[in-house]
């Protein structure tokens, strides 16, 4: 069994595993960047650290929207290297079993999707956050 912080943004649901969470906070105002990458929309202080804010609409490929006050950010430590996830909705904690987790290897152009949970609810995608930093720099630096 695996814990997993569960969020919308733009309808589509998604997992993040909680050993990555550092915290939920409130949205806020994000202080843009001269040159940055696809996905990465700024960088938000938080408690004297730089953080960057990543677009998760843009990252699944969903509907893009200005930020909203009910908006929240889920602060993930990656790579040694804090990112905060904008999302439209915290939907909780819940623990999932590894046989309710299907393989992504079915869905194509699915590169940073670690796993498919299968709820009640419909559909909710295991992103490998890492892989999608990751690519983003490549994308953003040609190298």
């Amino acid at each position: 069994m695996t814990l997993f912080v569960l969020a919308t943004s733009s309808g589509r649901r998604f997992a993040v595993p909680v050993e990555h969470v550092r915290c939920a906070i409130a949205a806020a105002e994000t202080t843009p960047l001269v040159e940055s990458t696809p996905f990465t929309i700024g960088i938000l202080n938080l408690h004297q650290e730089l953080i960057p804010v990543i677009d998760t609409r843009k990252a699944l490929g969903a509907t893009i929207k200005i930020m909203e006050p009910q908006d929240k950010f889920i602060v993930l430590d990656l790579a040694h290297q804090a990112y905060a996830l904008w999302v439209d909705e915290i939907q909780g904690v819940k623990e999932i079993a590894s046989q309710e987790i299907a393989n992504p290897n079915q869905v194509e152009s699915a590169e940073a999707l670690e796993g498919i949970i299968k709820s009640n609810e419909g559909l909710i995608w295991i992103m490998d956050w890492n892989k999608i930093v990751n690519q983003e720099r490549v994308m953003a630096h040609g190298s």
